[in-house]
């Protein structure tokens, strides 16, 4: 996938979340195998302001359940291979790739996202007794992104064969 089919993937991904109704401060749960789908939403809900709550497929149940409960999920982003576990839930699962939904032609105009709008809850293993969530804002999350990559060796001439 060319950094080009990225943008135009996360764009039109992000305007049909609009549409739907997910808007800046919310907290949108994603459930997802490894692939390109999970980045692809991840950033498409970051786009509009809004956070990501990262749930691990291979979880128990009830971890999921809690986590959804303690978010008040209204809105979760999963794959066709993991939309079997939000099953019972109040909340609207949309299942990405979206085949119902149309084309973007133009750009995409997001909203303003300040540095200390949540990025990311990432929820603890628990161990201490009930999982923790802690936030990440995008303030922390450029700070990183920044320090790991020159470590990492990363760098606009990056490429992966993960998407």
């Amino acid at each position: 996938m060319t950094f080009r089919e990225l943008k135009f993937a996360c764009s039109s991904l992000s305007q049909h979340l609009v549409t739907l109704g997910i808007q800046p401060g919310l907290l949108v749960p994603l459930c997802f195998e490894r692939s390109k789908w999970s980045v692809i939403a991840m950033i498409a809900v970051l786009q509009l302001g809004a956070a990501c709550v990262c749930l691990d497929p291979a979880h128990p149940k009830a971890r999921i359940r809690d986590i959804l409960d303690r978010t008040n999920a209204k809105y979760i982003i999963t794959s066709p291979l993991k939309q079997h576990i939000m099953a019972d839930t109040d909340a609207t699962v949309v299942t990405i790739p979206v085949s119902d939904a149309k084309a973007t032609v133009g750009e995409f105009s997001a909203p303003r996202v300040t540095p200390h709008d949540t990025a990311f809850i990432i929820f603890t293993s628990g161990s201490t007794g009930m999982p923790k969530g802690i936030l990440m804002e995008h303030a922390n999350l450029a700070t990183s992104i920044r320090h790991y990559s020159s470590m990492m060796r990363i760098n606009q001439e990056t490429r992966s064969s993960f998407c």
